[in-house]
């Protein structure tokens, strides 16, 4: 594929973003040269993916399970988008999920097409990952494994103990139980990065701001009716910033981050200081599979509501049924639909750099992946068995192994050009 066929590939898969956010989910600025990689390419353009998988017919030979089992699918599964996360519902439940901790791309899809994506994201990750003290081939095998167990796990544990003693039956190191309880600690507090607790405000140096970074005062309003809708018995706003990412799946759009105090009428169980990120919400990057007459273009429509609707069924969906007290997708009036979601400093992001350091946590978020499948399909038995067969097990590894190293010269050659343009400039 020429190199200009890529970039005019992805603008065509991004016609919300410009050539410039394109160019900087690309090589962002805001991620060290040394820690770019294929993998965040990977994660950056989920579309791009799943426009290869249609255009490339992935898994023909595993029609039976693109029309007998299909459920309901995460859409973006890689390694850094499980964690362990606390949740506070109302009536001041407080839960620990070891889960997804990203509804943007679900809807009802093809599971082995979300496992492929997971295991994909495995061998872009590094060596290191795939091949400590076994061979690739072999940890992928495990990952199909630890899926399939997932597959008929009925009770989804919701408490610390439960979670710990569910990574430590996955094998998780002591060590790393431990620094997980240490974050989780933190509880339902914003992060002391993210804020000033002395001047109770919102930082602004760890975030990239828009490329218009004055709000306007129609947007102001609107942001706060909403808030005030959602939140305002229990809360009101203290502070509103707008920003962008330039990395990662949703790099480019501009986005909003709010900061909320509890009233004093509301009960003191609630946090008394809230972060919260408002997002803005387009199709999912599965949508490109339509492409290729894999996936029907009504189940992606970009209707708000019905935008809004998917991403609150995957919230649920992931999170074991409730998305909890402040977490949802809302319809902002002449905005659009949105995720507004919490910023907890005791909420714990899977990082490569801790996977790298014990592989088990790849299985435990396989074991995952295989419940939030499981969950929501009808032939639970059946699909399980379907994967035992040698066949589907070779088609699902030749076709990760095909898919990474097409991922991987896709970079070298978009990073090359980049390079080349940025020394004529």
């Amino acid at each position: 594929m020429k190199r200009d066929n890529i970039l005019n590939r992805l603008n065509f898969l991004y016609p919300h973003l410009l050539w410039s956010d394109i160019r900087n989910k690309i090589e962002p600025a805001d991620i060290p040269k040394e820690e770019r990689s294929a993998f965040m390419f990977f994660r950056a353009f989920v579309p791009y993916f799943y426009w290869r998988v249609a255009r490339k017919k992935v898994l023909n030979d595993l029609e039976v399970i693109r029309k007998r089992y299909r459920c309901w699918c995460v859409g973006d599964p890689h390694l850094e988008n499980f964690g362990v996360l606390p949740q506070f519902r109302r009536h001041h439940k407080r839960q620990v999920l070891f889960t997804m901790n990203d509804p943007d791309d679900g809807g009802r899809g093809d599971p082995a097409l979300d496992l492929l994506r997971f295991m994909t994201g495995i061998r872009l990750a590094g060596k290191q990952i795939v091949a400590q003290n076994t061979t690739r081939r072999q940890r992928l095998k495990q990952v199909i494994h630890a899926y399939r167990q997932g597959l008929e796990q009925k009770e989804w544990p919701t408490r610390w103990q439960e979670v710990r003693h569910f990574l430590e039956k996955r094998g998780v190191d002591k060590k790393n139980l431990d620094e997980i309880k240490k974050e989780l600690d933190a509880g339902f507090a914003p992060d002391p990065k993210e804020w000033d607790p002395k001047k109770k405000q919102l930082l602004r140096h760890n975030i990239s701001p828009a490329k218009d970074d004055a709000l306007s005062e129609l947007e102001q309003e609107r942001i706060q009716n909403t808030i005030k809708d959602h939140y305002g018995d229990h809360y009101h706003l203290r502070e509103l910033i707008q920003y962008s990412k330039q990395s990662g799946g949703s790099g480019g759009l501009v986005q909003y981050r709010v900061l909320l105090e509890r009233k004093k009428s509301a009960h003191r169980k609630w946090p008394k200081w809230v972060i919260m990120d408002v997002k803005p919400e387009v199709r999912p990057g599965i949508y490109a599979l339509s492409e290729g007459g894999m996936r029907p273009r009504s189940a992606t429509a970009l209707q708000p509501g019905v935008i809004v609707d998917r991403v609150n069924k995957s919230l649920n969906q992931e999170r074991v049924g409730n998305r909890g007290a402040f977490n949802r997708a809302v319809v902002i009036d002449g905005m659009g639909p949105f995720l507004m979601r919490v910023r907890w400093d005791g909420a714990v992001n899977m990082k490569t750099a801790t996977i790298q350091d014990d592989p088990h946590l790849m299985l435990a978020e396989a074991w995952v992946l295989g419940m939030i499948h499981g969950q929501d399909m009808q032939h639970v038995k059946q699909y399980r068995r379907l994967l035992d067969h040698r066949k589907t097990r070779h088609a699902l590894l030749s076709e990760t192994k095909d898919l990474a190293q097409w991922m991987q010269k896709v970079y070298e050659k978009v990073c090359y050009r980049e390079r080349v343009l940025n020394r004529r400039q």
